[in-house]
């Protein structure tokens, strides 16, 4: 199964509800076409990905509510 990442510019924190950045909402509803309900996974390079549903996905942009936040390693092994 795919995971839709996507970078936002912004503090995350669980429970809060954020207004996407324009390039953001641009990729996962016009791009990807995401509706109104669909999760994807935010992050904002502070270590963690960040589940996120769509609480409103129009023309106008979009907006998601944060959920739990868990560490990531994406670093290669090798040096």
């Amino acid at each position: 199964m795919c995971v839709i990442r996507a970078f936002v510019d912004l503090p995350l924190r669980e429970g809060e509800t954020i207004t996407l950045p324009d390039d953001a909402a641009a990729h996962l509803v016009r791009v990807l076409r995401l509706r109104e309900g669909e999760r994807c996974v935010l992050f904002n390079g502070d270590g963690h990905d960040h589940e996120a549903e769509l609480t409103r996905a129009d023309k106008r942009g979009a907006a998601a509510r944060i959920g739990a936040g868990r560490p990531v390693a994406l670093e290669s092994p090798l040096r």
